[in-house]
């Protein structure tokens, strides 16, 4: 059965949670007609890993920027305007602030773990 509807930002290969109702389509046959989804983050330390590694997220770090072969500068450039363009969008929907350490479950710093302890360890507090 295929899914039809605005999905918004989904992307091809995502596990995804979809809301809607089944219809049968007179031209096309059976489907799901998609009211809402979202993407379903991985829970297993390969899943964190593959979903990193994915490049979804803007904003690579050093470290992971020279096994990927990107320049690290030009890497530590990019994951800086990114985190002030979430502080601005932050500060002005919320009025948090994203650099309050007190506001997250987990903080993790990666310039002493590899990305398999990271998603290692966001498995670990996602199962405690």
């Amino acid at each position: 059965v295929k899914a039809v509807g605005a999905v918004g930002a989904l992307h091809a290969g995502e596990r995804v949670r979809l809301l809607g109702r089944s219809q049968l389509n007179p031209r096309f046959g059976p489907e799901f007609r998609v009211a809402a989804g979202h993407p379903v983050l991985p829970h297993t330390t390969a899943g964190v890993c593959g979903y990193l590694a994915s490049g979804r997220i803007k904003g690579i770090g050093p470290r992971l920027a020279e096994r990927l072969g990107v320049d690290p500068h030009q890497a530590t450039r990019m994951a800086a305007e990114e985190d002030e363009r979430r502080f601005r969008w932050v500060r002005k929907t919320v009025g948090g602030d994203i650099r309050d350490p007190t506001l997250y479950d987990l903080v993790l710093n990666t310039a002493f773990m590899t990305p398999t302890q990271c998603a290692a360890a966001v498995v670990a507090a996602y199962h405690a």
